[in-house]
Protein backbone atom coordinates (compact mmCIF):
# COMPACT_ATOMS: atom_id res chain seq x y z
CA UNK A 1 0.00 0.00 0.00
CA UNK A 2 2.46 2.84 0.76
CA UNK A 3 4.31 1.73 -2.98
CA UNK A 4 0.90 2.22 -4.34
CA UNK A 5 0.28 5.88 -2.53
CA UNK A 6 3.62 6.72 -3.61
CA UNK A 7 3.29 6.15 -7.29
CA UNK A 8 0.25 7.18 -7.24
CA UNK A 9 0.60 10.50 -5.90
CA UNK A 10 -0.30 13.63 -8.07
CA UNK A 11 2.73 15.57 -6.73
CA UNK A 12 5.51 13.67 -7.77
CA UNK A 13 6.78 15.14 -11.12
CA UNK A 14 9.18 14.65 -13.52
CA UNK A 15 11.85 15.73 -11.58
CA UNK A 16 10.75 13.58 -8.47
CA UNK A 17 10.59 10.48 -11.17
CA UNK A 18 14.11 11.08 -11.80
CA UNK A 19 14.80 10.67 -8.90
CA UNK A 20 12.96 7.42 -8.07
CA UNK A 21 14.92 5.86 -11.39
CA UNK A 22 18.32 7.01 -9.64
CA UNK A 23 17.31 5.48 -6.32
CA UNK A 24 15.94 2.21 -7.64
CA UNK A 25 19.01 1.93 -11.15
CA UNK A 26 16.17 1.71 -13.05
CA UNK A 27 14.31 3.95 -15.28
CA UNK A 28 11.32 4.66 -14.04
CA UNK A 29 9.01 7.15 -14.62
CA UNK A 30 4.51 7.52 -14.74
CA UNK A 31 3.70 5.00 -17.00
CA UNK A 32 2.58 2.13 -16.03
CA UNK A 33 2.02 3.74 -12.56
CA UNK A 34 -0.38 6.59 -12.88
CA UNK A 35 -2.51 4.15 -15.43
CA UNK A 36 -5.88 3.82 -14.29
CA UNK A 37 -5.11 -0.43 -14.30
CA UNK A 38 -2.17 -0.52 -11.48
CA UNK A 39 -1.11 -3.96 -10.84
CA UNK A 40 1.12 -4.88 -8.13
CA UNK A 41 3.11 -7.09 -10.79
CA UNK A 42 4.44 -3.81 -11.87
CA UNK A 43 6.25 -3.13 -8.55
CA UNK A 44 7.83 -6.75 -8.70
CA UNK A 45 8.90 -6.27 -12.22
CA UNK A 46 10.78 -2.85 -10.94
CA UNK A 47 11.90 -4.81 -7.72
CA UNK A 48 10.60 -1.91 -5.80
CA UNK A 49 9.94 -3.42 -2.63
CA UNK A 50 13.51 -2.78 -1.40
CA UNK A 51 13.34 0.73 -1.70
CA UNK A 52 9.88 2.18 0.20
CA UNK A 53 11.90 3.91 2.58
CA UNK A 54 13.46 6.11 -0.23
CA UNK A 55 10.42 6.30 -2.34
CA UNK A 56 8.47 7.81 0.41
CA UNK A 57 10.86 10.23 1.45
CA UNK A 58 11.38 11.26 -2.34
CA UNK A 59 7.28 11.22 -2.41
CA UNK A 60 7.15 13.06 0.91
CA UNK A 61 9.32 15.79 -0.28
CA UNK A 62 7.10 16.21 -3.81
CA UNK A 63 3.76 16.41 -1.48
CA UNK A 64 5.96 19.23 0.69
CA UNK A 65 6.82 20.88 -2.74
CA UNK A 66 3.38 20.76 -4.52
CA UNK A 67 1.57 22.62 -1.44
CA UNK A 68 4.47 25.62 -1.62
CA UNK A 69 3.38 25.54 -5.11
CA UNK A 70 -0.28 25.74 -4.50
CA UNK A 71 0.61 28.36 -1.88
CA UNK A 72 2.50 30.29 -4.19
CA UNK A 73 -0.35 30.28 -6.35
CA UNK A 74 -2.67 31.66 -4.04
CA UNK A 75 -0.62 33.93 -3.13
CA UNK A 76 -0.35 35.40 -7.18
CA UNK A 77 -4.65 35.17 -7.26
CA UNK A 78 -4.75 37.21 -4.35
CA UNK A 79 -2.47 39.93 -5.86
CA UNK A 80 -4.70 39.79 -8.90
CA UNK A 81 -7.24 41.33 -7.00
CA UNK A 82 -5.10 44.10 -5.76
CA UNK A 83 -6.76 47.58 -6.86
CA UNK A 84 -5.53 51.09 -6.48
CA UNK A 85 -8.32 53.04 -4.73
CA UNK A 86 -8.48 56.76 -5.06
CA UNK A 87 -9.69 59.30 -2.91
CA UNK A 88 -10.67 62.90 -3.39
CA UNK A 89 -7.89 66.02 -3.16
CA UNK A 90 -9.15 68.78 -2.43
CA UNK A 91 -11.91 68.63 -5.10
CA UNK A 92 -9.16 69.17 -7.57
CA UNK A 93 -7.92 65.43 -8.49
CA UNK A 94 -7.88 61.91 -7.09
CA UNK A 95 -5.25 60.77 -5.14
CA UNK A 96 -4.04 56.84 -4.10
CA UNK A 97 -5.54 56.37 -0.25
CA UNK A 98 -4.92 53.52 1.79
CA UNK A 99 -1.05 53.08 1.75
CA UNK A 100 -1.17 51.48 5.10
CA UNK A 101 -3.28 48.25 3.59
CA UNK A 102 -1.55 48.09 0.46
CA UNK A 103 2.32 48.41 2.18
CA UNK A 104 0.63 45.75 4.54
CA UNK A 105 -0.76 43.42 2.42
CA UNK A 106 2.63 43.73 0.14
CA UNK A 107 4.62 42.83 3.31
CA UNK A 108 2.66 40.04 4.59
CA UNK A 109 3.01 38.96 0.82
CA UNK A 110 6.89 39.62 1.18
CA UNK A 111 7.08 37.29 4.76
CA UNK A 112 5.30 34.63 3.70
CA UNK A 113 7.69 34.51 0.18
CA UNK A 114 11.02 34.95 2.10
CA UNK A 115 9.77 31.97 4.49
CA UNK A 116 8.45 29.57 1.86
CA UNK A 117 11.88 29.99 0.20
CA UNK A 118 14.03 29.25 4.07
CA UNK A 119 11.81 25.93 3.54
CA UNK A 120 14.06 23.04 2.72
CA UNK A 121 11.74 21.96 0.26
CA UNK A 122 12.25 25.11 -2.20
CA UNK A 123 14.11 23.66 -4.95
CA UNK A 124 14.47 23.61 -8.63
CA UNK A 125 11.72 25.55 -10.88
CA UNK A 126 9.78 26.30 -7.96
CA UNK A 127 12.37 28.13 -6.16
CA UNK A 128 13.20 30.13 -8.81
CA UNK A 129 9.55 30.89 -9.45
CA UNK A 130 9.57 31.87 -6.14
CA UNK A 131 12.34 34.30 -6.47
CA UNK A 132 10.92 35.95 -9.14
CA UNK A 133 7.66 36.71 -7.39
CA UNK A 134 9.79 38.04 -4.56
CA UNK A 135 11.49 39.94 -6.68
CA UNK A 136 7.87 41.55 -7.96
CA UNK A 137 6.54 41.84 -4.86
CA UNK A 138 9.50 43.93 -3.55
CA UNK A 139 9.84 46.03 -6.28
CA UNK A 140 5.44 47.10 -6.51
CA UNK A 141 6.70 47.81 -2.64
CA UNK A 142 9.51 49.88 -3.82
CA UNK A 143 7.24 51.96 -6.08
CA UNK A 144 4.34 52.46 -3.87
CA UNK A 145 6.89 53.90 -1.51
CA UNK A 146 7.88 56.08 -4.39
CA UNK A 147 4.17 57.01 -5.07
CA UNK A 148 3.29 57.68 -1.68
CA UNK A 149 6.65 60.26 -1.13
CA UNK A 150 6.14 62.17 -4.66
CA UNK A 151 2.26 62.34 -3.51
CA UNK A 152 3.17 63.60 -0.03
CA UNK A 153 5.36 66.09 -2.10
CA UNK A 154 2.90 67.19 -4.38
CA UNK A 155 -0.02 67.87 -1.72
CA UNK A 156 2.86 70.40 0.61
CA UNK A 157 3.72 71.89 -2.99
CA UNK A 158 0.68 72.37 -4.26
CA UNK A 159 -1.20 74.95 -2.28
CA UNK A 160 2.32 76.50 -2.51
CA UNK A 161 2.68 76.84 -6.02
CA UNK A 162 -1.53 77.33 -6.33
CA UNK A 163 -1.10 80.90 -5.07
CA UNK A 164 -0.77 83.81 -7.82
CA UNK A 165 1.80 85.71 -5.42
CA UNK A 166 4.18 82.36 -5.43
CA UNK A 167 4.07 81.92 -9.38
CA UNK A 168 5.22 85.69 -9.93
CA UNK A 169 8.30 85.81 -7.22
CA UNK A 170 9.22 82.22 -8.62
CA UNK A 171 8.47 82.21 -12.27
CA UNK A 172 10.88 79.37 -13.05
CA UNK A 173 10.21 77.20 -10.25
CA UNK A 174 6.30 77.69 -10.72
CA UNK A 175 6.80 76.53 -14.14
CA UNK A 176 8.89 73.56 -13.42
CA UNK A 177 6.35 73.06 -10.61
CA UNK A 178 3.25 73.06 -13.33
CA UNK A 179 5.13 70.40 -15.45
CA UNK A 180 5.53 67.59 -12.57
CA UNK A 181 1.75 69.21 -11.38
CA UNK A 182 0.58 68.14 -15.37
CA UNK A 183 1.99 64.89 -15.25
CA UNK A 184 1.46 63.84 -11.68
CA UNK A 185 -2.49 64.89 -12.53
CA UNK A 186 -2.48 62.68 -15.57
CA UNK A 187 -0.75 59.45 -14.39
CA UNK A 188 -3.44 59.48 -11.85
CA UNK A 189 -5.93 60.15 -14.34
CA UNK A 190 -4.83 56.92 -15.81
CA UNK A 191 -4.73 55.00 -12.78
CA UNK A 192 -8.21 56.31 -12.52
CA UNK A 193 -8.98 55.16 -16.12
CA UNK A 194 -7.43 51.54 -15.69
Amino acid sequence: MPLIKCFTSKAVLDEDWNEISKVVEKSVGPEPFLQDELKVSHFKDYDLYQYIEEIEEITMRAEKKMGLAEKLKAMREEMKGFELVQGEYKGLMLKIVGFDDINAKLDDQIVATQAMLGSSFMKGRLKAETKTWETKLNFMSELMEEILKVQRTWMYLEPIFGSGDIMQTMPLEGKMFNAVDALWRNTMKGIEDE
